[in-house]
């Protein structure tokens, strides 16, 4: 699911390529550029709860087990190609019967 929005400026140039993937698996690329995008989110102090990036190998298990979780959807916005951030779906985990019954 890619929406390509190509913009002129005032002067007739072409403006930066912008898509959002719905997306529904991870390659190789994606996930180091996923980690790249992260780690300088990160370094700025955007989000993610992290005072520091934490090393790679925990940065690409923590978007490998987003994928895993069929409660989110990851949405990743991209200009001219390259993985500009991420946005997470995140929808309430189903009810079960026994769930009726839990305390918290």
């Amino acid at each position: 699911m890619s929406d390509d929005l190509i913009k002129d400026d005032i002067f007739g140039r072409q403006g930066p390529r912008l898509e959002v993937d719905l997306v529904e698996s991870l390659s190789n690329v994606d996930l180091m550029q996923l980690c790249e995008v992260t780690r300088e989110a990160i370094s700025v102090g955007e989000s993610f709860n992290w005072l520091a990036a934490p090393e790679e190998k925990a940065l690409e298990n923590y978007w490998k087990g987003v994928m895993l979780m069929r409660e989110r959807t990851l949405f990743l916005p991209k200009m001219d190609g390259q993985i500009s951030g991420s946005c997470q779906l995140l929808r309430p985990p189903p009810v079960t019967k026994s769930g009726l019954f839990g305390a918290k």
